[in-house]
């Protein structure tokens, strides 16, 4: 799937950087990197044991920024999955990009009942880092949880302060080097806080106006971001030859998520102009 992905994204306007989970061991990179003629392929080195909802999603996030925005001079990054398929040609999604030059493809959605108050207001002590290798720590970081809970220990409050969306974007150059720049206070603020790769770019984007007055479409997460996402038939659905059409005339730059390569391989002639 992930040497498809990249063949399919191969084009004289593109390079492509990958992280590749610490945990899948030892890797041969140049399985990855000699794929392409057009695009330059690095897979980061320095790798980062990845938690699910802990704070090594936003390193991880920011260390493929970083390693982009200093190999060189790009107008737009795009974080995708290893499971995603794009639904425009490369060429499309260049003009499409160079059509609304400056906004930023980030998608913002309201925190569901009680979203904030599990992910922002307590701390999630040892859900990642050094401490999730202590022993037994999925039970202690529930006691730790359950004892903020009956102490009314809380971690953040105002709600008012954090924005939430998809984790999925397209950004300018100017907004992933002024993330950069926060780095440090990023990490620090979400340290302790779960599935903050789903917050920390919104609340970003929200405390800095310039970057809030060029969002591409803040009614509609998904149109926002330019993906095709459906949470409604899956955590997510993954889609299958049967979704061809939808896929087809959906107008986003990439769909996630696929599993078989079958699917995702037939969807490529499908893929139209917006």
């Amino acid at each position: 799937m992930l040497e498809f992905l990249i063949k399919s994204l191969d084009y004289k306007d593109h390079d492509i950087f990958i992280h590749i989970d610490k945990k899948c061991g030892k890797t041969d990179y140049s399985q990855f990197e000699n794929l392409t003629k057009d695009s330059y392929v690095e897979c980061l080195r320095d790798r980062i044991d990845i938690s699910w909802g802990g704070v090594s999603i936003v390193r991880c996030t920011l260390a493929l920024l970083r390693k982009a925005v200093t190999h060189g001079h790009y107008d737009y990054f795009h974080l995708i999955s290893g499971v995603d398929c794009p639904l425009m040609s490369n060429e499309d999604i260049s003009s499409f990009l160079e059509e609304h030059k400056g906004c930023e493809f980030v998608g913002f959605s309201p925190f569901a009942e009680n979203e904030f108050r599990f992910k922002l207001g307590r701390y999630f002590i040892f859900n990642d880092g050094l401490l999730k290798k202590i022993p037994f720590s999925p039970i202690l970081n529930r006691v730790a949880l359950a004892l903020q809970k009956l102490l009314h220990i809380r971690h953040y409050t105002d709600e008012s302060l954090f924005r939430k969306g998809c984790n999925w974007w397209s950004i300018t150059l100017k907004l992933a080097k002024a993330l950069l720049e926060e780095e440090k206070e990023i990490i620090r603020q979400y340290k302790y806080s779960f599935c903050t790769d789903e917050i920390f770019v919104q609340t970003f984007i929200q405390n800095h106006p310039e970057f809030h007055s060029r969002i591409f479409d803040l009614d509609d997460e998904y149109h926002g971001c330019m993906r095709l996402i459906d949470w409604e038939r899956g955590e997510p659905y993954t889609f299958q030859k049967d979704d061809y059409e939808e896929l087809a005339n959906s107008k986003r730059f990439f769909a996630r998520k696929f599993d078989c390569l079958d699917d995702v391989i037939g969807l490529v002639r499908y893929k139209s102009a917006p």
